[in-house]
């Protein structure tokens, strides 16, 4: 059974903004996080030719934004 917890917390950290505050706490919150992760994982699949699938630059740009899915564009990283 899934966890509700972080479901929930995302649900109270709702209660008495507008949707623009929510949004932008979200985006604080998530993005440095995941740019960080996904830089990592570019760096690394640099670092090491051959091993693995490199991406170009296009793709990992759009992967920053998290966009890539809805364009057809492959994750630098499933796991995130």
């Amino acid at each position: 059974m899934p966890n509700p917890l972080p479901s929930a917390c995302a649900l109270f950290s709702c209660w008495g903004r507008t949707p623009r505050q929510f949004f932008v706490s979200r985006v604080i919150r998530l993005y440095p996080a995941y740019w960080f992760a996904v830089l990592f994982t570019t760096a690394a699949l640099i670092a090491v030719p051959g091993v693995w699938e490199r991406l170009r630059l296009r793709e990992v740009l759009l992967d920053l934004t998290m966009l890539q899915s809805g364009s057809g564009v492959p994750d630098v990283d499933g796991v995130y």
